[in-house]
């Protein structure tokens, strides 16, 4: 038994082995079958994911009048595909913030994503945007946002997938408020 128990820890750590919880591996449950399924995949360390994740900080001051806002775009004949998993705001004064979908390109152009991977870069083709509007789009959620970047983590659940020419935007829904957004995402070729 101890032989078998050393194999096993031997073909494990030279290869590089673990327990994956990826439904395309097996791991899963199902309402037929209430139990779980480990299987083991190979977890090569030397081998790249796909793909690059990027943040970067939008700063729109306040303006006499106009809602302030921070906009993130796939921008059209982008060869990836975004995945938007955070993004964290904080205001000038509290009060709410509103998601909206705008796939039209805001006025200022603060620049592409900054690389957070770890000894890899890549370029960004993310943009980020500053602007202010005088009316508000179609809000897909709402939220009470503070005036410090704690008090505005807005954890994306399952994510919003960007493709190309498509845009994500953080309007304040009231007038001469500053908005600070730091968006983070993950892009990768299109599947």
């Amino acid at each position: 038994m101890k032989r078998l128990l050393l194999a096993i820890l031997l073909l494990v750590s030279s290869k590089g082995w673990c327990a994956s919880s990826n439904t395309g591996i097996g791991f899963g449950s199902s309402v037929l079958n209430n139990s779980r399924n480990f299987y083991f995949q190979s977890a090569n360390a030397y081998s790249q994911v796909p793909g690059h994740l990027f943040t970067t900080t939008c700063v729109q001051a306040a303006v006499s009048a106009r809602n302030s806002v921070c906009q993130l775009v796939n921008p059209s004949g982008s060869s990836v595909v975004m995945v938007v998993n955070t993004f964290r705001c904080w205001l000038g004064t509290a009060g709410l913030a509103q998601l909206t979908v705008n796939n039209t390109a805001r006025t200022t152009l603060i620049g592409g994503g900054t690389p957070l991977n770890l000894g890899g870069g890549g370029t960004s083709s993310g943009q980020v945007y500053q602007d202010t509007i005088a009316s508000l789009g179609t809000a897909l959620s709402t939220y009470n946002v503070g005036t410090t970047p704690a008090s505005g983590v807005m954890a994306v659940g399952q994510y919003i997938v960007l493709g190309a020419g498509s845009g994500l935007e953080v309007e304040v829904q009231t007038v001469n408020i500053q908005l600070n957004c730091e968006f983070y995402w993950y892009e990768r070729p299109p599947a």
